[in-house]
């Protein structure tokens, strides 16, 4: 549970909805937090295509900093650069 949609989470719903044609480039959509009724809104800008779909997408809304984390790579770590969902 977050106090806002956030960014990365309406960035996320967008994807899968324009991969599923229940969105198209240039409409938008509220996105709202059952926590708190926050809203924020997203559109999806563009599409390219590479050896994937890949879209641009706008977002909007208010946040406020509640914390700050620390990653660390370890040596050995296979995935320190990241993976590819599929």
């Amino acid at each position: 549970m977050d106090r806002a949609p956030t960014g990365s989470g309406v960035t996320a719903r967008l994807a899968v909805q324009y991969a599923r044609s229940q969105i198209d480039i240039g409409q938008t959509r509220v996105f709202q937090s059952a926590a708190t009724g926050c809203q924020y809104t997203g559109s999806v800008v563009r599409s390219v295509q590479t050896d994937h779909t890949a879209i641009t997408v706008q977002v909007s809304g208010t946040a406020y900093y509640t914390g700050t984390a620390t990653f660390t790579a370890e040596d050995g770590d296979e995935l320190k650069q990241g993976f590819l969902l599929r």
